[in-house]
């Protein structure tokens, strides 16, 4: 039988640096569970067994004792290590998880990208000022040949609450990078990050360069040479669509882009 001493025994091995004063109001009555399954198990034994069948009564009474047992104790468990998963994040430098959160953009990793926003994370994609789908943006840019090349993150004067941090980075679009071009800068991540989490993305994109060598002639290209699909890849001249169609045919006719630049003379 688990007695109350033995309880906190094996919490604490499972957990063996708690920080007990912050998590003083998060534990349970451990005595107080104890004793409750104690005569639930009683109860529900005395209600299921005759009277004079005590060979049942008590290996019954022992599994629902040690089942609901395992159960408190479980649920003690997960929530000291929720709990500790929240602090460790918070605890974390700005500037650690801005660079890690550009470095899991840079790799078009939806997945880990979500991890590390907010819940209200209020994300601004590359070519909008006002949100959209960021997954598909994601997706979009992956397909359309992007690459980032991330330099230094530093904070920045923010007078709201968490911490401002902005990541530079220069990029590469439609496959500029295979017709030759060096990648373009001025870029910079603008991330708000506050209790660990990232709460505010913004892209940052500076289209001063790339828009004349790249953005506009692909999109000359396109009304030329494959007039169709100009509605399927554009909301508008400068905005991309992003559904699943859309960036099938980006990934398409960028690499069609690239290998027609190369084959001029």
């Amino acid at each position: 039988m688990i007695d109350e001493q033995k309880a906190i025994a094996l919490f604490r091995g499972a957990n063996p640096v708690p920080d007990f004063d912050s998590y003083q109001a998060a534990i349970p009555d451990v005595a107080a569970y104890l004793s409750r399954i104690e005569q639930r198990s009683s109860e529900v034994t005395d209600l299921k067994t005759k009277p004079g069948d005590t060979r049942l009564r008590r290996p019954a009474k022992a599994a629902w004792s040690g089942l609901a047992i395992a159960a408190v104790l479980g649920a003690i468990f997960i929530l000291f290590q929720a709990t500790d998963r929240t602090d460790l994040a918070a605890e974390r430098a700005p500037l650690d998880i801005a660079s890690e959160y550009v470095e899991a953009y840079r790799e078009f990793d939806v997945d880990r990208v979500e991890s590390m926003l907010a819940a209200d994370a209020r994300v601004l994609p590359w070519e909008s000022y006002s949100p959209r789908d960021w997954k598909s943006d994601l997706r979009y840019l992956e397909a359309a040949g992007f690459q980032f090349l991330v330099g230094e993150c530093s904070e920045a004067p923010w007078s709201g609450a968490g911490v401002k941090v902005s990541c530079d980075y220069e990029a590469h679009g439609l496959g500029s990078n295979q017709i030759g071009l060096e990648p373009f800068s001025g870029h910079a991540f603008e991330l708000v990050i506050e209790n660990g989490l990232v709460r505010n993305s913004y892209m940052g994109f500076d289209f001063s360069e790339f828009s004349g060598s790249m953005w506009w002639p692909f999109q000359d290209w396109i009304r030329e040479n494959h007039p169709e699909d100009f509605d399927v890849l554009y909301e508008e001249a400068n905005l991309s669509r992003q559904t699943d169609d859309a960036i099938a045919l980006w990934e398409q006719r960028v690499e069609d882009y690239v290998a027609f630049v190369n084959d001029q003379p």
